[in-house]
């Protein structure tokens, strides 16, 4: 049995957009927090984070994991680098490539600085079911994908 489509609420719309606006205010607020508190801001943690779970790596694969333009990461990679959280090294076969690996100090800072995102993402999965977490990280996928892809309408 098929199900049938429905027409879209416009309440509902209208109400998913202000807490988009929302969700994208707290990021913001979260940054800062974060950059006041442990001394990264919110896309500087996220990368290092990224670089402690997949380095030694590229700022390339990093920009690709966290979604990222590669400019702006290696411009983050610049200011954890200054920040002692993080070193380059080339690769000796082709001195094009460059890895990048945490330090002890940014480790250290990824176990001291939780985002509180995360753990909100956290809350709000636990206690729900496999196939309702997956459906939620599907629409949430789906939204994300036609927000970051320009319409054919503009």
């Amino acid at each position: 049995m098929r199900s049938s489509r429905t027409q879209v609420d416009p309440d509902l719309s209208q109400r998913l957009f202000y807490a988009l606006r929302r969700i994208a205010q707290g990021v913001e607020v979260d940054s800062r927090r974060l950059a006041k508190m442990h001394g990264v801001t919110g896309p500087q943690l996220v990368c290092l984070r990224a670089v402690v779970a997949y380095g030694p790596t590229t700022a390339t694969d990093i920009s690709e994991k966290v979604y990222l333009s590669p400019s702006t990461v290696v411009g983050i990679f610049d200011r954890l680098e200054s920040k002692g959280l993080m070193k380059r090294r080339r690769d000796r076969q082709d001195r094009r490539v460059v890895f990048v690996t945490a330090t002890d100090a940014g480790r250290e800072a990824v176990a001291q600085a939780p985002h509180p995102l995360y753990q909100a993402v956290g809350a709000l999965l636990k206690g729900r079911t496999k196939a309702e977490q997956k459906a939620f990280m599907e629409a949430i996928d789906e939204l994300a994908q036609l927000i970051a892809e320009p319409s054919d309408e503009e």
